[in-house]
């Protein structure tokens, strides 16, 4: 558990991230990595359009598999936000479960 802990907390002043994972952005304009996710959210980000976001409170594991790059290279998924809209899907489908 402390090698988890310390690989997902925040480890500088000047950066969301902690040693292995991105995490989520406590800016509220950003919402990142989705409108949803929690302050616990865990996880990476691949350059194929692939991600997987880990979050403790929602004891969820979101994988999303993707390719943005084969034919060619496309800022599409980018721009639409599918990663995080399918993840706040996900989301917002746990916590009315739980009502």
């Amino acid at each position: 558990p402390s090698t988890v802990d310390m690989f997902t907390s925040k480890q500088s002043p000047v950066s969301r991230r902690g040693l292995g994972f991105d995490r989520w952005d406590p800016d509220s304009t950003k919402h990142y990595p989705s409108d949803l996710a929690s302050s616990q959210t865990y996880g990476h980000t691949g350059y194929t359009g692939t991600c997987v976001w880990v979050d403790p409170s929602r004891g969820l594991v979101y994988v999303f598999l993707s390719n943005r790059v084969n034919p060619t290279v496309s800022e599409k998924l980018g721009n639409l936000k599918i990663r995080g809209r399918i993840q706040d899907v996900v989301n917002k489908a746990i916590d009315e479960s739980k009502k």
